[in-house]
């Protein structure tokens, strides 16, 4: 065969071939010819991977994996073994006793509470254990951050004048001194904590708020700090409360020490203690600076004596009894001074008689001292079981005292004299 004729059969083959493929097309595809490309493609592709029925693979998988999941045998819960354990009693405590509150009269007395946090730690206590009297108002007038350095924040000594002017207490109760612990500034300069400037400047401060509860002639009962958790805190708030002290009392003012509340045997600082019902409570906040409730009541217990003092007893309901004053009063004009007679201790009717009861006195005779100079027992009374008929217990001849001897003396219990036996020791 020739070239061209081997050519032109191919060609013919060719043509065959591509025939074929599109007729096969033709016969998958069906109408896809008539969708778009990326369509009949998807119908292409997916007929062929469909199986028989008409369904994809992936159908049939999910299929069989659910029937698999119908087949399996469910699992059994394995029986854990109950053990019965024994509960502990769960003992309630007492309910605390709620306090009743009452209103407060028209003319209760006013108390007024001055300080830092800490007074109105005090006013909070204060208000509680004296919900329940009529007649004692409390009223609380503190400022938390403030204290007598910081006079820039807060001027305690401008502001106590204005305060006191509006509401005209009955009694003044001053807590403050926790926020003090920082430099003062004195004539222009910055004085460290507890310096001698820093204190005489800090004194003055206390004088100032003393005085004015003196101008305005009301009470004054100043609380001193207690303990905190911090060491170097405890030294500077000993230190404060001496100043206090000092101050308050030269004022004729009332100073409340509150530092054995909220310590231990050794002085240390505490968190839990005893309340007010002496049952143990916590007592201090997790800072170990603030209080709780408990904490409040308690700094309370500790002012209610010197309040109640202040109040003329109207929380104990016993008013102290003042001595009567001497002006105007006739004084007994004494002209002569009259001694009482001394009677004798065996003298039981005071008249100055020697008998007791029909029996003689015996006036005493030198056998009585025989137990300073011999050693000797003194002599049984008369009548009681140790007395061998009034027998002497001394020898004739009297006392011997040479060394070396030892008086005996041996009763005759018959007659009415006994008889002495003297023993030499070497």
């Amino acid at each position: 065969m020739t070239p061209a004729l081997i050519r032109r059969q191919m060609r013919s083959s060719a043509r065959f071939l591509i025939a074929g493929i599109l007729a096969l097309a033709v016969v998958v595809c069906g109408d896809g010819l008539i969708l778009s490309k990326d369509a009949q493609a998807e119908n292409f592709f997916s007929k062929i991977l469909r199986g028989s029925d008409g369904r994809n693979a992936a159908q049939s998988r999910q299929e069989l994996r659910q029937k698999r999941v119908r087949r399996a045998k469910p699992r059994t819960a394995k029986r854990r073994r109950s053990v019965t354990r024994k509960r502990q009693p769960v003992i309630a405590k007492p309910a605390t006793p709620q306090r009743e509150t009452v209103q407060k009269a028209d003319d209760a007395k006013k108390v007024l509470v001055v300080g830092d946090f800490m007074a109105g730690n005090l006013a909070d206590g204060l208000a509680e254990i004296l919900s329940d009297r009529a007649g004692i108002l409390i009223v609380e007038r503190d400022n938390g951050s403030s204290g007598l350095v910081r006079d820039d924040y807060y001027d305690w000594p401008t502001q106590l004048a204005q305060i006191l002017q509006e509401e005209e207490p009955d009694v003044l109760i001053v807590m403050i001194g926790a926020n003090d612990r920082q430099a003062m500034r004195v004539d222009g300069r910055a004085r460290q904590v507890r310096s001698t400037e820093w204190n005489n400047e800090y004194r003055e401060r206390v004088e100032a708020i003393a005085s004015l509860a003196g101008e305005a002639d009301v009470p004054l009962i100043w609380v001193g700090q207690p303990s905190y958790k911090f060491t170097s805190m405890n030294t500077d708030m000993l230190a404060f409360n001496e100043t206090y002290r000092t101050v308050v009392e030269a004022a004729q003012g009332r100073f409340v020490d509150v530092w054995e509340g909220f310590v231990d045997q050794d002085s240390n600082f505490v968190f839990t203690g005893p309340d007010v019902k002496g049952q143990m409570a916590r007592l201090r906040a997790s800072d170990g600076i603030n209080m709780t409730s408990a904490g409040d009541e308690k700094l309370a217990f500790y002012v209610e004596k010197a309040l109640d003092e202040a109040l003329s007893g109207l929380i104990s309901g016993n008013p102290p009894v003042l001595a009567a004053p001497n002006e105007g009063l006739a004084q007994p004009e004494v002209t002569s001074l009259t001694r009482t007679q001394v009677y004798k201790i065996g003298d039981p009717e005071l008249d100055g008689a020697d008998g007791l009861f029909d029996v003689s006195i015996s006036q005493g005779s030198a056998d009585d001292a025989a137990s300073v100079t011999s050693g000797l027992p003194p002599r049984a009374p008369t009548g009681r079981a140790s007395d061998f008929g009034g027998a002497s217990r001394l020898p004739a001849d009297g006392v011997r005292e040479k060394a070396g001897q030892q008086v005996s003396v041996s009763p005759d219990l018959e007659g009415a004299e006994g008889s002495a036996t003297v023993v030499t020791t070497n």
